[in-house]
């Protein structure tokens, strides 16, 4: 198979090919998009609602004994 002789022709065939093999596992995946501070924001609540050791060592350091 020969390569693409143009970016356009590129750019299809990588469409073609996400298009084949996008995944069929039932799961809906979205792209939101929002300004800086919102998301922001929004990443804080996240945070905040379901936090991750290495972030509460990163977030509170005086929790560490350090």
């Amino acid at each position: 198979m020969a390569g693409p002789r143009t970016p356009r022709e590129l750019a299809d065939r990588m469409r073609d090919h996400r298009e084949q093999h996008r995944a069929r596992d039932g799961f809906v995946r979205e792209t939101f998009t929002q300004p800086r501070d919102d998301a922001r924001q929004t990443v804080r609540e996240f945070l905040d609602r379901y936090p991750t050791p290495a972030q509460h060592n990163f977030l509170m350091p005086s929790c560490t004994g350090s």
